[in-house]
């Protein structure tokens, strides 16, 4: 059983019943402070629900099927509910560095027939599926104003091989979140005019024996971007960027030491019950060159990320249970074999 991490030993029910009260306070001072900036949009007018939404979802693959117009109407009435935002589940393994110096290909294939065979090949993985791309990432300095204790993060990505090269990505995450409910109330979100063009998503971050939750929107730009020198730059496309600043407009932004290139190799789809997922490949290297090398050793260990998407491509109000339990087994299997060079799998070893 996967498990949240656990709260420190010694904590007595005072102290709980202090830092609950306290936590309770500060949500509502944060929610106050958050009102001060921005206003949340007011969904009430939709006269669908959510239960009604997630009643579809167990339906899918019965009465609804996939595609089919019924489906598609129900994908947009979970898309005017939740105002566009994305629930997912992300669950990441650690890929050891020196297993995949060498014939990385290889190893992918050999991989995915693991996987597919603790799947009962529900999924289909196959290395010809997958795309292969090459991007320069990195990250901008920023100082939060609100939410000060999460990891405010400005990333851009500068796609230059594959089926995407010259896109270009820029994101805005916060990390680090303790529960959902936290993150509802992140700011994240996209200018207007760029809502056709971003993702805007509240995503679980999962590890062997860890779980976080994450808050972010990332917006697309398909001819490419002109470089981002100031915070004033982030603003025209990002609503919320001068709301947890407190640098102006006009500072210039700081590239940070995660300046690096990447190989990933991707696929997404979709089951016939409406389980939505993507499976991705990622390893770190010094220059585009190394990247699409097959016999490079990465800078650090790899990741593979299997990413499930909450009912109705990830726009409903929560997970299908069915498709998560699916999900928390199959990645239990996985974090235990031996393609997981992540070492803090104790939690996974315990006895009930």
């Amino acid at each position: 059983m996967i498990r949240k991490r656990q709260p420190a030993a010694g904590t007595g029910s005072g102290r709980r019943t202090y830092f609950i009260l306290g936590g309770l306070a500060l949500a509502i001072f944060t929610v106050w402070q958050i009102s001060m900036y921005v206003e949340f949009e007011d969904n009430s007018a939709i006269s669908i629900s959510k239960e009604t939404i997630m009643q579809k979802a167990q339906e899918v693959g019965k009465s609804i099927a996939v595609g089919s117009p019924a489906y598609l109407k129900a994908l947009e009435e979970a898309k005017a509910l939740g105002n566009r935002m994305r629930i997912t589940a992300e669950y990441q393994i650690d890929l050891d560095q020196f297993l995949w110096s060498s014939n990385r290909e290889r190893h992918v294939r050999d991989f995915f027939d693991y996987l597919n065979g603790i799947t009962n090949n529900a999924f289909k993985f196959s290395f010809d599926s997958h795309k292969v791309e090459g991007y320069h990432r990195y990250s901008f300095n920023s100082v939060p104003k609100s939410f000060g204790s999460k990891n405010l993060i400005i990333r851009r990505r500068d796609f230059l091989y594959g089926w995407r090269a010259g896109l270009t990505t820029v994101d805005m995450k916060f990390r680090e979140g303790e529960s959902r409910e936290e993150m509802e109330y992140a700011l994240a979100r996209p200018q207007d005019e760029y809502l056709e063009r971003s993702i805007q998503k509240i995503e679980m971050d999962i590890h062997a024996c860890d779980r976080r939750w994450s808050r972010g929107t990332r917006v697309f730009f398909p001819e490419g971007l002109a470089p981002l020198e100031k915070i004033g730059d982030l603003a025209v496309f990002l609503k919320d960027i001068r709301a947890v600043t407190e640098k102006a407009d006009s500072v210039p932004l700081e590239i940070s030491g995660m300046n690096v290139y990447y190989w990933q190799l991707s696929d997404i789809g979709t089951l016939p019950n409406g389980l939505r997922w993507k499976s991705t490949f990622t390893f770190m290297y010094k220059d585009l060159e190394a990247a699409l090398s097959d016999n490079t050793r990465p800078s650090k260990d790899g990741e593979w990320s299997f990413r499930l998407y909450g009912a109705f491509e990830g726009y409903g109000p929560d997970f299908v249970p069915e498709h998560k339990e699916f999900s928390d087994k199959f990645f239990e299997k996985l974090a235990l074999s031996k393609w997981n060079s992540d070492e803090e799998i104790d939690c996974l070893l315990e006895k009930d």
